[in-house]
C-alpha cells in the first residue's frame, strides 16, 4: 500500500529536463506540478494549481527563445563570414544556348547575391521573433510575480534555468553529432 502511494507521488514530479512525466492533463491541473529541491529537509515544493498553466507557457516560451536565438546566431555567423548555407543556395542554370565565361561569372555572382539577401532576410526575421518572444516572456514573468509568492517564484526560476540548460545541451549535442549515412 505504501509503494502505491509513492508511485502516485512520483507520477506528478517534473523531470529534471523540464518534461512532464504524467500524461493526464486533468490530473496535472488538479494536483499541480511538484518537484523536489535539495534543502536540508528535502521538502517538496510545488507550483500552485493556479500557476501551472502560466508556468508551462513560461517554460515553452523560454525554450522557443533559446531555439530562435540559436537560429539568429547561426545566420549572423554566416553573414559575418560571408557564407550562404547550402539550403539557401540557388542552382538555377541559364536557359540560353551560348554562354560566355563572363556571362556565367555574372550569373553565379547574381545567385550569390540572392543567397546573401535571403540570409539577411532570415536573420532579420529571427531577430524580430526573439524580440517578440522576449516581450511575451516579460509579460508572463510580471503576471507570475504578481500571482506567486517569492519562494515559489524562485522555485519557478530554478526550474526554467534547468530547462534552459538542458535545451542548450541538447542543441550543442546535435550540432557536434556526426551525421550517419
Amino acid at each position: 500500500m505504501d509503494n502505491q502511494d509513492d508511485f502516485q507521488d512520483a507520477t506528478n514530479i517534473v523531470a529534471e529536463n523540464g518534461k512532464d512525466q504524467d500524461s493526464n492533463p486533468n490530473k496535472r491541473k488538479r494536483m499541480g506540478t511538484e518537484t523536489t529541491t535539495s534543502n536540508t529537509n528535502e521538502q517538496r515544493q510545488r507550483v500552485k494549481e493556479d500557476n501551472v498553466a502560466l508556468f508551462r507557457t513560461y517554460r515553452k516560451l523560454n525554450v522557443k527563445l533559446i531555439r530562435s536565438e540559436q537560429h539568429h546566431q547561426y545566420l549572423n555567423k554566416c553573414l559575418s563570414r560571408d557564407i550562404v548555407p547550402k539550403t539557401l543556395r540557388s542552382t538555377i542554370q541559364p536557359q540560353v544556348p551560348d554562354t560566355t565565361p563572363k556571362f556565367l561569372r555574372n550569373w553565379e555572382e547574381a545567385q550569390l547575391i540572392h543567397g546573401r539577401s535571403l540570409v539577411k532576410l532570415l536573420a532579420t526575421y529571427w531577430e524580430d521573433r526573439c524580440k517578440n518572444i522576449m516581450a511575451q516572456i516579460e509579460e508572463l514573468k510580471q503576471e507570475l510575480q504578481e500571482s506567486t509568492e517569492t519562494e515559489e517564484m524562485e522555485h519557478i526560476t530554478q526550474l526554467i534555468e534547468s530547462t534552459k540548460l538542458s535545451v542548450e545541451k541538447e542543441i550543442s549535442e546535435k550540432q557536434f553529432k556526426p551525421r550517419q549515412m
